[in-house]
């Protein structure tokens, strides 16, 4: 009786697992599952396997991005940089000539060729190689220097400040030989064109008078 009862039991059992998974694979269609294993429709994979690509992409986009950010603010950074030392010093350089006229105790004329150049954003200078001749009866000299002009403003307008080195063939009654042309001094510059200025400057030093004055007319080169 007991071995009929437990027949019964487990046959009423599997014939109750028969009719679950006939029902719940006659909803589903045979396309969408796999016997004895997890199943997950068309739809769900092609979702889930969206989600995932797009996840994907939008992590690699960020890292990306990111990685991009960063290189472009140290580019910048360095090429910011540059231009306000060595660079920008090498692009400022540019000729110029001047001439010249002196007309105090020996009256004289100047010639030269220089460069302009500017070490910062707000200093700019005139480097000139100066020839020079200056005569009065009995007193003759010429000579060799370089001036330097300094300005604190890039349009080389104002007062700026000068310096001379040099070295000079006197000959006079009491003198014939070289003397040191060695001065220091300022002056005021007048912008007369786009590409030319006006210098009234006068110096003191070592030299055969102690004191010029000088008119002088700086043209820009190309």
């Amino acid at each position: 009786m007991y071995k009929k009862l437990m027949g019964i039991i487990l046959g009423l059992i599997l014939l109750s697992i028969v009719f679950i998974e006939a029902n719940l694979f006659a909803e589903i269609p045979a396309s969408y599952y796999n016997f004895g294993k997890s199943y997950v429709s068309e739809f769900g994979h092609i979702k889930i396997f969206n989600n995932n690509l797009n996840w994907v992409c939008v992590l690699f986009y960020s890292m990306n991005t990111e990685s991009e950010n960063v290189l472009n603010v140290e580019k910048n950074v360095e090429q910011s940089e540059i231009p306000k030392t060595l660079g920008e010093k090498i692009r400022s350089k540019k000729g110029c000539y001047n001439a010249s006229l002196s007309p105090g105790l020996i009256p004289g004329i100047y010639i030269g060729y220089g460069w302009i150049t500017s070490d910062s954003s707000s200093y700019i200078k005139e480097n000139i190689i100066v020839l020079h001749a200056n005569a009065i009866r009995v007193v003759r000299t010429a000579g060799i220097s370089i001036t330097v002009n300094n300005f604190k403003n890039l349009d080389r307008k104002g007062f700026f400040t000068t310096v001379n080195l040099g070295c000079d063939y006197v000959a006079s009654l009491a003198y014939v030989g070289l003397l040191p042309n060695v001065t220091a001094g300022g002056g005021y510059s007048f912008k007369i064109s786009k590409n030319s200025f006006f210098h009234i400057s006068m110096d003191f030093g070592i030299k055969m008078f102690i004191s010029n004055i000088k008119l002088s007319l700086i043209i820009n080169g190309r």
